[in-house]
C-alpha cells in the first residue's frame, strides 16, 4: 500500500513539473489517504486456571517412604557388621575355639537384636505407606 501511495506521489509530481513547466502559477495536488481497515473487537473469554492439588494420601505415602528409605542405611550397615563378624565365627569354628565361637555367637545376637529393633521400627511405615500408596493410586484421574 505505501508503495503504491509513493508511486502515485511521483507520478503525480513528476507530471506537474512536466506540465507546469511553462507555467507561472504552481499546481497544487490533494492525496487523501484511505479509510482505515475496520477492526473487529471480541469479548476475551476467561482463561479457565486449573490447580492440581496433590491428594493427602500421596503426600503420605511419601512421608511414610521417606522413613523406611532413612532407615535403609542402617540396615546397610547390619549387614556390613554381619560381613565383618563372619570370619571370626568361621575361624573359630574351624579351629575348634569354643571360646572364640561364643564370641562370634554373642556378637552376631547383638546384631540380630539391631536388625530385629529396625524391622518392629519400620514395619508400621511399609504398612501406611502400602495402604496410603493404593488410596493414592486409586484417587488418580
Amino acid at each position: 500500500m505505501k508503495r503504491l501511495l509513493l508511486g502515485a506521489v511521483v507520478t503525480i509530481a513528476a507530471l506537474s513539473a512536466c506540465g507546469g513547466a511553462g507555467d507561472a502559477e504552481p499546481t497544487t495536488v490533494t492525496i487523501t489517504k484511505p479509510a482505515p481497515a475496520p477492526v473487529t473487537v471480541t469479548d476475551a473469554q476467561p482463561v479457565e486456571v486449573v490447580t492440581e492439588v496433590t491428594p493427602p494420601s500421596c503426600l503420605k505415602a511419601l512421608d511414610a517412604a521417606e522413613v523406611v528409605a532413612d532407615d535403609s542405611a542402617e540396615f546397610g550397615q547390619i549387614v556390613v557388621d554381619m560381613t565383618e563378624a563372619l570370619p571370626d565365627a568361621i575361624t573359630a569354628a574351624f579351629n575348634h575355639d569354643v571360646a572364640g565361637i561364643e564370641a562370634a555367637t554373642a556378637a552376631q545376637q547383638r546384631i540380630n537384636t539391631r536388625l530385629d529393633n529396625l524391622v518392629d521400627q519400620v514395619k508400621p511405615h511399609v504398612a501406611e505407606f502400602n495402604s496410603q500408596a493404593d488410596d493414592c493410586r486409586a484417587s488418580a484421574p
